[in-house]
């Protein structure tokens, strides 16, 4: 798995598990199996994002209580929400074009907001 599949793959997850009438938490079960991803990502192309990402997860698998284990989640999907804006869409446009898509893109991250996804 490339670098920008895992992120892929993890951004799709969090946004179905947004979007749903869920209760979305990564708790530590959930947070070993990111774990298990990442280790799929070569080591040659874990790059600072990543690297950033496997720390927060690796929080989240020690989460003692649910608290702790909602406030790991809000870091992850903010953290993956900056990555992934800057791994994803690079050919997007100029800066402006990637911000109206990304403003567009992360508008179901807003409290009441419905999903507008353009993966």
């Amino acid at each position: 798995m490339t670098a920008q599949e895992f992120f892929y793959w993890l951004q799709g997850f969090i946004e179905l598990c947004s979007a749903g009438a869920i209760k979305f938490v990564i708790g530590p079960d959930i947070a070993r199996c990111i774990l298990s991803h990442i280790d799929l990502v070569p080591a040659d192309e874990r790059g600072e994002g990543l690297i950033e990402i496997r720390t927060l997860v690796r929080l989240a698998v020690k989460a003692q209580t649910e608290d702790r284990a909602i406030e790991h989640t809000r870091n992850i999907v903010d953290a993956v929400a900056q990555v992934f804006q800057h791994v994803i869409d690079p050919k997007a446009g100029a800066a402006a074009t990637q911000a109206a898509l990304n403003a567009t893109h992360n508008a179901h991250l807003l409290p009441g907001a419905k999903p507008a996804m353009r993966c």
